[in-house]
C-alpha cells in the first residue's frame, strides 16, 4: 500500500497528460496483474515515465512474506485476546462482521488479521468493505469475512437470521448472534462446527508474546524502524504457533501423496490438542 502510495504521489497533471493509458490502468496493473516475485529472487524496479525507480525486494526465504500494512490500527482497535479469538474464529469458518463508525477501519483491520493466518489463506468470502446496496450478503448460510459501517450494520441487524459473531472495532467487543427466526427452523442447517479453541498453555504463550508489543505500538512514538520490528515481533508470535501446532504434519502425509493426509493415521497418533484443527 505505501508502495503504491509512493508512486502515486509522483504525479501530477503534468505528468499524468503524458500518460498513454488513464492511470486507473497502472494501478489496475500494478494491483491485479504483475506477480509478486516469490521468495529468493533477486529484486527488481519499477518505473513509470521518468519518475523515480521504486525498488521492490522480495522477501529471503527465511522471512514471511511482506506485509506493507501499519498495525497500529490494529493495536489501537483489538486487545491480544480478542485479535486471537478473531482468528480462531476466521480459522473455524464461522461468520464474522466487523464493524465501526471510521468508515475504512474494518477493512484495513481485515486484511491486517487475514496476514497473520499464514501460512494458511482465507478462500471463502471475504468483503473488507461491504456496500449498503449488498447488504444481502449478511443473510447467506456460507462462512463470510464482512466489514461494514456501524450505521450500516444497525439498520440491517434485525432482518438478518443467519448465525454469526459481530466485533465491534471501536468498542473493542465480540458478540455471538445465534439463528433465529422461521428461516432458520424451515432450512434445519446442520449445527456450525465448535469454535477452534487453542491449548492453554499455547494460548497463555501468544497472549504474553503479543500483548508487549502491541502495548508498545498504541503507546509510544516509534520510529517506523521501531514499528516495522514490533510488528514482526506479533507476526513471527503466530508464525511460531501454527510451526508448534504443525511442525511434525508430514508423519501423516500418505506415501502415495505428496500433499494428502492421512486423517486416520492423524487422529489415531496426532497430538490431542490439534486433532480437532
Amino acid at each position: 500500500m505505501r508502495t503504491f502510495k509512493r508512486i502515486l504521489s509522483n504525479f501530477n497533471n503534468e505528468k499524468l497528460a503524458q500518460l498513454k493509458y488513464p492511470v486507473e490502468v497502472y494501478v489496475n496493473y500494478l494491483t491485479s496483474s504483475v506477480p509478486y516475485l516469490p521468495r529468493s529472487l533477486c529484486p527488481f524496479t519499477f518505473q513509470i515515465l521518468d519518475l523515480d525507480m521504486i525498488d521492490l525486494v522480495p522477501p529471503a526465504p527465511n522471512e514471511l512474506p511482506k506485509c506493507d500494512l501499519l498495525f497500529l490500527p490494529l493495536a489501537k482497535s483489538l486487545s491480544a485476546e480478542n485479535i486471537i479469538k478473531c482468528l480462531c474464529i476466521i480459522l473455524s469458518e464461522h461468520s464474522i462482521v466487523f464493524t465501526s463508525r471510521k468508515v475504512g477501519c474494518p477493512a484495513y483491520i481485515i486484511r491486517t488479521l487475514l496476514f497473520l493466518i499464514f501460512p494458511f489463506e482465507y478462500s471463502l468470502l471475504c468483503v473488507p468493505l461491504l456496500p449498503w446496496k449488498f447488504a444481502d450478503v449478511l443473510h447467506l448460510s456460507c462462512p463470510y469475512v464482512v466489514g461494514m459501517s456501524t450505521s450500516l450494520y444497525e439498520k440491517v441487524k434485525d432482518s438478518v437470521k443467519t448465525q454469526m459473531w459481530v466485533v465491534d472495532l471501536d468498542k473493542d467487543t465480540i458478540t455471538h448472534r445465534k439463528e433465529s427466526g422461521l428461516e432458520a427452523n424451515m432450512l434445519k442447517c446442520k449445527p456450525k462446527k465448535d469454535l477452534l479453541e487453542l491449548p492453554e498453555y499455547e494460548y497463555k504463550k501468544l497472549v504474553s508474546r503479543i500483548t508487549s508489543p502491541l502495548g508498545k505500538l498504541k503507546n509510544s512514538n516509534a520510529s517506523e524502524k521501531e514499528k516495522e520490528d514490533l510488528k514482526e515481533k506479533v507476526r513471527n508470535a503466530f508464525f511460531i504457533l501454527f510451526v508448534n501446532m504443525f511442525k511434525n504434519y508430514d508423519e501423516f502425509v500418505k506415501k502415495s501423496s505428496e500433499y494428502e493426509i492421512d486423517y486416520k493415521k492423524l487422529h489415531k497418533n496426532g497430538n490431542e490438542d490439534y486433532k480437532w484443527f
